[in-house]
């Protein structure tokens, strides 16, 4: 829900009306049944007649970055002890931003915006990590549990780096009270000493992570007041498709062309890049045709050798022991030479391969529809003011033919010199340069409408604050957790592990084992993410193609989705903010669809999806884990191409149903996962909260239960 104080809404309204443009003829603030405020549809069940999409449109120059704020100066130049802490971009630097910006009070450009943030009061907007222990014991084995959301010792580093920080530079500006901390103390000490302090910040840490929203590569990670008055909404599945229901969805330019150390379109930087790409290039070119001349007399040398002096070294209680390669080979396993078909196939035609590099998607811009109507902005468009908007965008904002004819005479009106006197008694220079900010979009950032709001809601509207995300990172950014998510997924890590550890295995077997999982971490797992992404990216181009086919069946469909929502048939690609620490809000001004992730390695590949199936990974995994040595060796540890192997990698462990043997060790890890929750008598918001999550992850298991044992 939208974190926004009640209270303080009228001084944000009053910052957005003289720092951006808020469509407040169609928007309205107030308060939410969902709870915090939200956005309605002033029109209630009707459309705007003149098909007005832009609600929001805020100058980049307005958001709060850290490279707008006083403080990006002094965090250039700053070093950071703390290797995995970086105050110049991302998370951390738009955290400490805030900081010292809040801290600043009514000095800061934007204390109206900042001013409605409600850290001092609210108790439950802090990290799971500060919870109390009869809070936390809910989420025992919760996916927040299992992804190390718990761990107080990241928010420890990263506020004694802030406190360092602020230290150094006291002597330009003050340190901000949540700051004032002895920079040297012991991080074991912090939790006790200054346990006040580590509240406040992890407060604000809260209130970032919940706001930030990604602008462009220059701004990265910053807050955009009124973009986050609007409330989530999650999918939903429908007809066993996701089904997006934003209405709204956040844009900004983020061109090629945008130079990532100014943030300007096709400045001076961009050459020097260019140069500096050309001259790599060359020198990779050279280390290329130096590789391949080795590896071609390193296969000219081999030809003709034998298999049996590969060894395997393993470590015993005596030191090193080699075990041969025909030891540890089955001898009552026969090859499939079914396998030779596909390299076969491969041979005869590449194109028809799988194993094609995934092509980058051309993203296609849609072509912005401006309808903002300020009428200070209409006359600067056609006065000839100097924007970058295309013509068509221009021509949308015209003038009166009064007004064009006084412009070809030459000569104002009296009206227009009264005007002029008006603005300059009244000073209202500042406002010209927000209008002629406003006019080009490409440096703006903005709120489309892209569906209509519906009377289920009180036609209220909803952005998205991600559509992939499932639970846990919902109530770890925005304090709430969804209903029926189809987002909820459930780690089987830990059962994993545990089967590893438990199989009874001889030396050989053990040996075995390793030389699989060694090849699959540094081999096999890339390429079965590959094959992964390619057909799922398939999956969503044929559909994409699929609906536009469908559109094409009805000549009026054009008319219809403009008299629903307004710009075509809007498919509601908002992307919402937020990714938390780290990269944070990478889905903040999507450019349409989300990117489909993958796990960041392969213990973190064992998962059941909403539905109550294994994803691809998870069945790789198990069938590598059963997959016979002699198998294994020779179709895939040794395939003589990349083309090859990736083609085995597809038939060996992603074609075909999953077996009954697969099953059953799948299940084992479902009910291992399900026996570890631990109930707890804990009470209040924090514990519902947590046991809602819980709930959502045990129907998860208990449909793959359904799945795997039938």
């Amino acid at each position: 829900m939208s974190a926004t104080s009640n209270s303080k809404l009228a001084g944000v309204l009053e910052w957005l009306e003289n720092n951006s443009f808020w469509n407040s003829e169609l928007l309205e603030v107030r308060e939410s049944p969902i709870g915090g405020v939200g956005v309605f549809w002033k029109l209630g069940p009707d459309a705007d007649e003149e098909n007005d999409n832009l609600l929001l449109r805020i100058p980049k120059s307005a958001v709060l970055s850290p490279k707008n704020s006083f403080i990006y100066p002094l965090l250039m130049d700053y070093e950071c002890e703390e290797p995995t802490v970086d105050l110049t971009y991302g998370m951390h630097a738009i955290v400490i931003t805030f900081i010292y910006e809040y801290s600043m009070g009514k000095l800061s450009p934007w204390f109206q915006y900042l001013d409605s943030f409600d850290i001092e009061s609210d108790e439950s907007a802090v990290p799971f990590c500060l919870w109390n222990k009869e809070d936390n014991a809910c989420l025992y084995n919760s996916e927040v549990d299992l992804l190390n959301m718990l761990d107080l010792a990241e928010l420890i580093v990263f506020m004694m780096e802030c406190a360092r920080f602020a230290h150094m530079n006291a002597q330009y500006v003050n340190i901000p009270d949540v700051l004032k901390l002895d920079p040297e103390a012991e991080l074991e000490d912090i939790q006790i000493k200054y346990e006040d302090k580590l509240l406040q910040f992890g407060r604000c840490v809260q209130a970032v992570i919940s706001r930030a929203f990604t602008v462009d590569k220059y701004l990265g990670l910053s807050l955009v007041p009124g973009a986050d008055l609007f409330n989530h909404l999650s999918p939903i599945i429908t007809d066993d498709a996701l089904e997006e229901r934003e209405n709204v969805h956040f844009e900004c330019d983020d061109d090629d062309e945008l130079c990532e150390e100014c943030g300007e379109i096709g400045c001076a930087h961009l050459d020097d890049e260019d140069e500096d790409d050309a001259e790599l290039e060359e020198l990779d070119e050279i280390e290329e045709d130096e590789v391949v001349e080795e590896i071609e007399e390193i296969e000219e040398g081999e030809e003709g050798e034998g298999e049996s002096e590969v060894e395997v070294e393993e470590e015993g209680n005596g030191g090193e022991a080699n075990v041969t390669l025909d030891f540890l080979m089955e001898s009552d396993v026969e090859l499939d030479a079914s396998s030779e078909s596909l390299d076969s196939d491969d041979e005869e035609d590449d194109s028809s391969s799988v194993t094609e590099s995934i092509e980058d998607e051309e993203v296609e811009k849609k072509e912005e529809k401006t309808t903002i109507t300020m009428e200070d902005i209409e006359e600067l468009e056609m006065s000839g003011a100097e924007t970058e908007h295309d013509d068509e965008e221009v021509s949308t904002l015209s003038l009166s033919e009064d007004e064009r004819e006084n412009e070809k005479e030459g000569g104002e009106s009296e009206e227009e010199e009264e005007e002029e006197e008006d603005e300059q008694e009244h000073g209202d220079g500042a406002n010209a340069d927000l209008v002629q900010e406003l006019s080009n979009s490409s440096k703006c950032c903005d709120i489309i409408l892209t569906r209509p709001p519906s009377k289920e809601f009180n036609y209220e509207l909803f952005n998205t604050y991600g559509n992939n995300l499932a639970n846990a990172y919902l109530l770890q950014r925005y304090g709430f957790v969804s209903p029926n998510n189809p987002n909820t997924t459930c780690l089987l890590s830990v059962q994993m592990f545990s089967y590893l550890k438990k199989e009874k295995l001889n030396k050989k077997k053990r040996v075995q084992l390793d030389t699989k999982l060694e090849w699959y971490e540094e081999v096999g797992f890339d390429v079965v993410n590959e094959l992964v992404l390619s057909a799922l990216s398939a999956d969503h181009d044929h559909e994409h193609d699929h609906d536009h086919d469908h559109e094409g069946e009805n000549e009026n469909c054009d008319d219809k989705c403009g008299d629903e929502c307004g710009d075509g048939c809007g498919d509601g690609c908002g992307d919402g903010c937020g990714d938390g620490c780290g990269d944070g809000c990478g889905d903040g001004c999507g450019d349409g669809d989300e990117e489909i992730e993958t796990p960041e390695s392969w213990q973190l590949s064992p998962r059941i999806s909403y539905d109550g199936t294994p994803t691809e990974q998870t069945i790789a995994l198990v069938r590598l884990l059963l997959m016979p040595f002699k198998v294994f060796f020779y179709k895939l540890a040794v395939a003589s191409s990349d083309r090859k192997l990736i083609r085995r990698v597809s038939h060996y462990l992603l074609e075909g149903d999953v077996t009954n043997e697969e099953k059953k060790i799948l299940s084992g890890w479902v009910k291992g996962r399900l026996a570890r929750y631990k109930e707890s008598n804990a009470t209040g918001e924090r514990a519902r909260l947590a046991r809602e999550l819980v709930k959502e992850e045990k129907g998860v298991l208990h449909r793959a239960l359904e799945v795997l044992e039938t």
